[in-house]
């Protein structure tokens, strides 16, 4: 099987790729030129795609053209690109490992990802609610604000002032919720029709303030391992899916929540989610996830030690940047964690990291943003209406319908539908059967059904 990884910035698209490339081939795709993955110390293509976040069109045909030219069976989105992939996964002639757009979309908002887990009885829900404009902020009780779209913590405000109040930016929409004491727990599941077939649970140790976790510690929480499955299951979940929990100090709420909040069993809430992949692959046995997603094999096996991004997080200490206290143990800590960037069997070129920063700082520097900001502004969707139809003189095709033995596709010209392609599954590939003919989109016709016989 031929399996295109996406977001090859991250170092989850590389740890997918270790997970995958022995028995798969595996080829990268990003919009960032230097990107992590393109130094893998194995043979993997990496191809250079248009911004989504800036060149929708662009970035659709790109990875059309890409899926195509490489007969590529399967795709695995990593980061934010995700959120524009599956707002045309229908139309790829291969298989998209994600849920639908709209499930995504509504998993990634901070205010309306509650409106999918009312089943939910394993965990519990801070008091949360939506501000559109600076009147709606309610200051009597104790609560943070962060944008309804958001990522690594970005503009998170934790003392909600009547000066902070008075100067909000209300050009988009910000959540407010009832703030929690206690441990900073994720967790990372990956799922395949309604099944999870690995989960697991850490507690995020040592954090940048307000931002991603550097020292991932695993444990077990039977409440948030009941919650994911339940989700997973209800949804009919096919992809990668993250939660944020707060466990509360003595396993209950503070004095300050209100009464039906205080009267949680287990004191563990969840406070956002994060439809994608996250940091959490780096605590799962690489070895058994091919066998659990491809072949029907047991669940994904985790390992038992930390983890630590160690380089990182020698530096936000020596910043004072950590969210968490630092004790005397910090260098046995260290120690005993396995370091993500250093992969022991399959270490990436020293090049990678320095590569990656010259480009950031580029767009720092051109776009006058914050390095973090830097790393993402590409690739974030932060809820736009992603256009529909086709730009004028595009050309576009889509699924129509599939079973075991053909696939049928319509295809077009500049939104303008000109015909049927049908195709015959034979063995070892499609077989062109029929390319719809006219007096306009023939030629258009011809040439795509070459391509999609081509095609897995």
């Amino acid at each position: 099987m031929k399996i295109l990884i996406t977001g090859a910035r991250s170092y989850v698209a590389y740890y997918w790729a270790l997970a995958l490339k022995d028995k798969h081939e595996v080829i990268f795709a990003d919009s960032m030129a230097m990107a992590y993955c393109r130094f893998a110390p194995f043979k993997a293509a990496f191809f250079k795609v248009a911004p989504p976040a800036q060149d929708f069109w662009g970035f659709r045909k790109d990875l059309v053209e890409l899926v195509l030219n490489e007969a590529v069976d399967l795709i695995i989105p990593t980061c934010e690109e995700v959120f524009f992939i599956s707002a045309f996964k229908n139309e790829l002639p291969c298989k998209v490992f994600c849920a639908d757009h709209a499930l995504l979309a509504t998993l990634h908002n901070k205010f309306t990802v509650f409106e999918t887990l009312g089943f939910a009885r394993a965990v519990k829900f801070p008091e949360t609610q939506l501000i559109r404009q600076r009147s709606d902020v309610d200051r009597s009780f104790n609560s943070i604000l962060k944008p309804v779209f958001s990522r690594f913590g970005a503009k998170i405000i934790t003392d909600i002032s009547l000066a902070e109040q008075a100067k909000l930016d209300v050009s988009f929409q910000w959540v407010q919720q009832r703030r929690l004491t206690g441990r900073s727990l994720c967790n990372y599941a990956i799922a395949l029709d309604g099944r999870m077939l690995g989960h697991v649970c850490y507690h995020a140790k040592h954090r940048i303030k307000h931002s991603s976790a550097l020292y991932l510690e695993p444990m077990e929480n039977e409440a948030i391992t009941n919650f994911t499955r339940a989700f997973i299951a209800k949804h009919n979940y096919t992809g990668q899916i993250a939660f944020d929990f707060i466990q509360t100090d003595d396993g209950r709420v503070t004095a300050d929540l209100s009464q039906n909040l205080a009267q949680a069993d287990l004191g563990v809430y969840m406070i956002e989610c994060n439809p994608r992949g996250t940091s959490g692959i780096h605590l799962m046995d690489l070895s058994t996830i091919a066998p659990a997603l491809f072949e029907d094999g047991p669940a994904i096996q985790n390992h038992l030690e930390p983890v630590a991004f160690k380089f990182p997080l020698r530096m936000y200490r020596c910043l004072k940047l950590l969210e968490t206290r630092v004790g005397a143990f910090f260098g046995a800590e260290l120690k005993r964690a396995r370091d993500v960037l250093s992969h022991p069997t399959h270490p990436v070129s020293c090049l990678a990291t320095p590569a990656a920063l010259v480009e950031l700082l580029w767009r720092r520097l051109r776009r006058g943003i914050k390095l973090t900001e830097a790393s993402t502004y590409d690739i974030e969707w932060n809820g736009e209406k992603l256009p529909e139809g086709a730009p004028a003189g595009s050309f576009s095709y889509w699924l129509e319908s599939e079973s075991d033995r053909e696939v049928v596709y319509r295809y077009g010209v500049s939104g303008k539908e000109l015909g049927l392609i049908h195709l015959d599954r034979m063995t070892g590939g499609y077989h062109l059967l029929e390319v719809a003919q006219g007096d306009e989109g023939g030629v258009e016709g011809e040439a795509l059904g070459q391509l999609l016989v081509q095609a897995p």
